[in-house]
């Protein structure tokens, strides 16, 4: 009340100075109170925002972990066929054995082995082939590794 009859004791300038006090107090708890709402905004943000960072590095694993499966599968298919071109070859070497027993036959071997030749030269033009295809897998593989290092040191920069 002190403070009050102070304030009154001086006319108009002591009521404008209570109107001026009351109006600082006043702002200063809104200012608070956007200051709390502000602060719990932003923890809401950086929430949201370390979920999606989440959720997309575990698409980016599974897309990794399905190139990785399709590599694996792609090698062994195709050790499964250089054992059946081996196979086939030791074939070929049984068959030249037994055609240089015999004379009479060489001529028919010949041309037998002439043409298991051209079927395994198609065979290894086209593992030829696969093998390339799958070294070019790996590399995008390696580029996809290295842009999956670069995002996680971006992440612990962050």
């Amino acid at each position: 009340m002190e403070i009050m009859d102070l304030l009154l004791d001086h006319g108009s300038l002591g009521v404008f100075a209570a109107f001026l006090i009351w109006l600082y107090t006043s702002m200063q708890k809104r200012m608070d109170l956007l200051v709390e709402s502000f602060q719990k905004q932003l923890v809401e943000i950086r929430k949201e925002y370390k979920e999606d960072v989440t959720d997309m590095r575990n698409r980016y694993d599974e897309v990794i972990e399905g190139l990785n499966k399709d590599s694996l599968d792609l090698r062994s298919n195709i050790s499964t066929e250089i054992r059946a071109i081996g196979t086939r070859i030791d074939g070929v070497d049984n068959n030249v054995e037994i055609m240089s027993l015999s004379q009479s036959e060489s001529i028919s071997a010949v041309v037998d082995i002439s043409k298991v030749s051209s079927s395994i030269k198609e065979e290894l033009d086209g593992t030829t082939k696969k093998v390339e295809q799958c070294l070019s897998i790996m590399n995008e593989m390696k580029e996809n590794e290295r842009l999956r290092n670069l995002a996680k040191q971006a992440l612990t920069n962050t």
